[in-house]
């Protein structure tokens, strides 16, 4: 990929999280256990941090999660199953 250190990086990142999940449902992982649900929370991270850094890098503002009533781009206070868990 070709861009800015930064949106390197991070698409790079995004790729290693999805990854990691894609190893986890293929090793028959549930994404509702500890470590399945974790992986998600870290795509989900991982890929809005990758789009932030591609808004950057055309010159666009990055967006604030509480733009999209978030508090992070994690999804995890978001997330009924980590509510559950809690």
């Amino acid at each position: 990929m070709s861009g800015t250190p930064e949106l390197v990086v991070a698409g790079e990142d995004a790729l290693h999280r999805l990854v990691e999940m894609q190893r986890l449902v293929r090793s028959g992982e549930d994404l509702r256990t500890a470590d399945g649900h974790e992986a998600y929370h870290r795509f989900a991270e991982a890929l809005w941090t990758f789009r932030m850094a591609v808004r950057r890098h055309f010159g666009h503002r990055t967006i604030d999660p509480g733009r999209l009533d978030r508090k992070d781009w994690s999804e995890r206070n978001e997330c009924a199953y980590c509510g559950a868990a809690a």
